[in-house]
């Protein structure tokens, strides 16, 4: 596994320095609450969607188990957890001992990278997983074509042959956008690279490293190489419109939607 240690890792750096940080009144007068209160949401129903009473889940890229309660409410069977923070995980453990979830459903917590090979503690018996999810994360493994490859194998091999992957992701498309300025003389624009692409991504209390373009295409081929099919790419407010929550969408302030609009959710199901 990667030696977690490594402070040198910006985006390992960034989310340790947001474990330490446990001031839930400050979270809660952020600017970006109501951002964070939406992308909960998306969570959940994609969760609610996903998660079967009595099912393995494996929470990629799990970071302080801020999804713990959700699966919990879902009546899963077993958790395990995998981020590349070592106080992440390790505040993920805590909530889950602190909050009684151990009477409900079994856990594992390992500090590491998904582009490493899964320990027997993450994944038991190649392909024993109903459910592999990555919330807001998926876009860091992809500055190579290799580094991509390797995290998504590792998923598919833990998945059960019909099991999904979901994940949370900038959409690359929403990203260039953004970063294209056209002017009568001029354009502004990222490389067309499939991998590599980078930009940083800011914030408030929420993010604050190095990110990396995935367009949809590109997400769908590589996946595609290890045996998951993409069955769905859709972006928020049009997810949680499909699922008559198309108020928590209308209620967001223009600042709030700018940012949601970025985001999409991929659903993926393995060959079998």
């Amino acid at each position: 596994m990667a030696d977690c240690s490594r402070e040198n890792n910006p985006v390992a750096a960034h989310y340790n320095a947001r474990a330490r940080d446990t001031d839930r009144t400050k979270r809660a007068t952020s600017a970006a609450i109501g951002v964070r209160r939406f992308n909960n949401a998306v969570k959940r129903l994609l969760i609610t969607d996903f998660a079967r009473g009595g099912g393995t889940v494996l929470d990629v890229c799990c970071g302080k188990g801020g999804d713990l309660a959700k699966y919990r409410h879902c009546g899963i069977g077993h958790y395990s957890g995998i981020d590349i923070s070592p106080e992440s995980t390790a505040e993920a453990n805590r909530r889950y001992r602190s909050g009684g979830m151990a009477a409900d459903f079994t856990a594992a917590f390992v500090c590491g990278d998904i582009r490493d090979p899964l320990p027997p503690v993450l994944s038991g018996d190649r392909g024993a997983v109903d459910l592999v999810a990555c919330q807001f994360a998926l876009h860091y493994v992809f500055g190579s074509a290799d580094s991509a490859s390797r995290a998504l194998a590792n998923i598919a091999a833990a998945l059960t042959p019909g099991g999904h992957f979901v994940a949370t992701l900038p959409a690359g498309a929403r990203i260039r956008e953004r970063l294209t300025d056209r002017g009568g003389l001029h354009t502004l624009s990222l490389p067309s690279a499939r991998y590599g692409v980078a930009y940083h991504f800011y914030l408030e209390g929420v993010v604050d490293c190095p990110e990396y373009v995935v367009d949809q295409g590109t997400l769908r081929g590589a996946a595609a190489a290890h045996g998951l099919d993409m069955r769905s790419y859709c972006p928020f407010g049009a997810y949680c419109e499909a699922h008559g929550e198309g108020a928590l969408y209308a209620a967001l302030t223009a600042d709030e939607r700018a940012v949601v609009d970025l985001y999409a959710v991929a659903i993926f199901q393995k060959a079998g």
